[in-house]
């Protein structure tokens, strides 16, 4: 179901991103209005997705994309996986992300500061202010969530295991029936739930 972003939204995972030193190529977070998928390989399932916001925990280096030598952290908008379009990073993480070990990983929407947060390992990686219901997603605060993993010619284990989850649904456009609404225009009394 779609999610409120005029509302907080909080996640904690553990992001397991294989054993290969030279493995490919990383997992994405995405928020996007509508439930599709980008392109595989070095895209990661995020590139060609718009509107979307995706924040990718890169393990391999795409020197065309300015990818750096160590595993990073992005935050990019629309789509676009090429660093020079970020909104944040690519932040370097000191530890290999592709250890054989799960990453805890916090990803943290505050609506009213309009700020977004990304903790990996326990480390603070991305504080990004920026209002991305109105910038990236037109004013319309529905969205998706959810990841995307992928591999080119290089492979590698992805898994995520969910910790915490904190969220609120999009409010449905219309919560009535075409009988109910005939109701409540004619001026009788109708029960509202879930207000």
């Amino acid at each position: 179901t779609p999610i409120n972003l005029t509302e907080d939204f909080e996640m904690e995972v553990a992001l397991f991103l294989g054993c290969k030193e030279e493995g490919a190529d990383g997992i994405v977070f995405i928020f996007s209005p509508e439930l599709k998928i980008g392109y595989a390989g070095e895209g990661m399932g995020f590139s060609g997705l718009y509107p979307s916001l995706g924040i990718e925990f890169d393990t391999y280096q795409n020197y065309h994309l300015g990818d750096p030598t160590e595993d990073h952290v992005a935050v990019m908008s629309n789509g676009r996986i090429n660093h020079i379009n970020n909104l944040a990073g690519p932040i370097t993480i000191d530890n290999n992300l592709e250890d054989c070990k799960n990453h805890p990983v916090k990803v943290i929407w505050k609506a009213k500061q309009k700020e977004l947060l990304v903790t990996v390992d326990g480390v603070n990686i991305i504080d990004l202010q920026q209002n991305i219901v109105a910038d990236i997603f037109r004013n319309n605060p529905t969205v998706y969530w959810g990841f995307s993993a992928a591999t080119g010619g290089k492979k590698n284990q992805h898994k995520i295991c969910f910790e915490k989850l904190v969220f609120e649904d999009a409010p449905k456009p219309n919560a009535f029936n075409s009988e109910k609404e005939a109701t409540i225009l004619k001026g009788d009394i109708a029960a509202l739930d879930k207000v």
